[in-house]
């Protein structure tokens, strides 16, 4: 019979395999392509093994159900680590899984040139070197020290899930706010849509001015409402248009990376 009192605890890694093509938005020079098992084999296995870790990652699933396979793991390992270095569907699908199935245990990593997409640009992951993707020796070694480094200091850091959402009373103020935040976002969203559907481009940059100058101060703090009124404005009135339309946001939306992205194309 096992000791299970001296089996390790077990790390699932949550990442791409085999050799991809680096695509989506990214910061400075970048590989074109990443060696993924490589990644693996030379630095992230090593790292969660010194750790202390029993180290395996998705694709060695050898199951007929491999999706309840992969539910346990992400549900059932003391540790998830999800390199988001790409903008792959399945890695998002687990991290998210994980994020709201255990309170902590999850850790995001990333290159030092990537940007990941809207949904989780917010969240911090830790950054790695990998200027080469065919990973030589060097940066491997570089990659081994910061994740190994990172496992034991973030290991226990709650969840965004579980900071955020899960511990919400049915009578807490904020369901309220959401449910007045919905409301307000469900009609400006109707009166976007009413404005994409008119076809003459005269007539519609009209009801587009409008629009924007119905919009109280506090409806361009919500994210959602300023976003799509930058895209509108960008893709019916130009550029000109779009930089004043951003100057005017406030500051903690006119700082969202997306909206600073615009502003600098």
């Amino acid at each position: 019979m096992n000791d299970h009192s001296q089996l390790k605890p077990v790390c699932f890694m949550v990442m791409p395999f085999r050799k991809r093509q680096v695509a989506g938005p990214v910061r400075g020079d970048a590989p074109k392509e990443i060696d993924c098992d490589a990644l693996w084999d030379k630095a992230f296995k090593p790292a969660i093994e010194k750790a202390g870790y029993l180290a395996i990652r998705a694709d060695f699933d050898t199951g007929s159900v491999i999706v309840l396979d992969m539910f346990q793991r992400l549900a059932f390992a003391d540790l998830v680590l999800a390199d988001v270095t790409l903008p792959n569907g399945n890695v998002y699908y687990e991290l998210g899984l994980r994020h709201a199935a255990r309170e902590t245990g999850c850790i995001m990593l990333a290159a030092e040139w990537s940007k990941q997409l809207f949904d989780i640009e917010q969240l911090r992951a830790v950054q790695y070197p990998l200027a080469d993707g065919n990973v030589p020796d060097e940066q491997a070694a570089a990659i081994y020290k910061t994740v190994l480094g990172q496992i034991n200091h973030r290991k226990d850091n709650l969840s965004p899930w579980h900071e955020l959402i899960s511990g919400v009373r049915n009578d807490d103020p904020s369901r309220s706010a959401f449910r007045e935040s919905a409301e307000k976002l469900s009609a400006f969203q109707a009166d976007v849509s009413t404005v994409r559907k008119i076809e003459d481009k005269g007539r519609k940059r009209e009801k587009l001015a409008d629009l924007r100058n119905t919009l109280s101060d506090s409806a361009l703090n919500i994210k959602e409402v300023a976003i799509e009124i930058l895209y509108l404005v960008r893709d019916e009135l130009g550029w000109q248009e779009t930089v004043e339309f951003i100057e005017s946001l406030p500051n903690s939306i006119r700082e969202i990376p997306l909206i600073e992205e615009q502003r600098l194309l």
